[in-house]
């Protein structure tokens, strides 16, 4: 019988998987809640204006550093950034860019503790053993305590935010699962 897998989350770490999965001959099906997929790399509109979910930490911003106590200083950080980046792809890719921009935010550390409920900005993950080698060696553990075969990808499981770490995850556990399966892994 050929094993099913299902993937939660069309995030940059679930869609890698996916890729691999289905390289590999699983049978594979990704369930993502938005109408889209690239989870932190999507897009949205809301009352006319676009939001990207991409660009999503101004680090320096946790707990005891200056910008966190000093929200006068935080909030001129974050306005430097949001220009910086306009100017940037104003002079390189999009003339005309910056008098179309209405609404700026750049989240942040704080943004990811006030709205996604982490206390310990981009290292909240359900699986609180952190060890940074291990992390920069790719070994964190991405399994959750009491499930069987249920493996995290992405930036629950690389804490990273880094896109390529957060692909690279996808791939990383497809390959685990092809060894415990006694199958050799193809990367195409």
């Amino acid at each position: 019988m050929e094993r099913s897998i299902a993937i939660i989350g069309a995030g940059m770490g679930g869609l890698a998987a996916g890729i691999y999965v289905r390289l590999n001959g699983y049978d594979t099906t990704i369930f993502e809640q938005h109408s889209v997929p690239g989870g932190q790399c999507a897009a949205w509109k809301r009352k006319g204006f676009t939001f990207d979910g991409c660009i999503h930490h101004l680090f320096g911003t946790g707990p005891g550093s200056k910008l966190y106590a000093d929200r006068k200083m935080y909030e001129e950080e974050k306005q430097k950034v949001a220009e910086t980046v306009i100017e940037t792809l104003e002079s390189s890719y999009f003339t005309g860019l910056k008098s179309q921009v209405e609404v700026i935010d750049v989240p942040t550390l704080m943004t990811w503790e006030r709205y996604v409920g982490g206390t310990n900005g981009f290292m909240s993950m359900p699986n609180k053993k952190f060890n940074p080698v291990d992390m920069l060696r790719g070994k964190l553990d991405s399994t959750v305590p009491g499930l069987s075969d249920f493996h995290l990808v992405g930036s629950w499981a690389t804490s990273a935010g880094a896109l390529f770490a957060n692909a690279l995850s996808g791939k990383k556990i497809i390959r685990t699962i092809c060894a415990k399966d006694g199958q050799a892994f193809t990367a195409g």
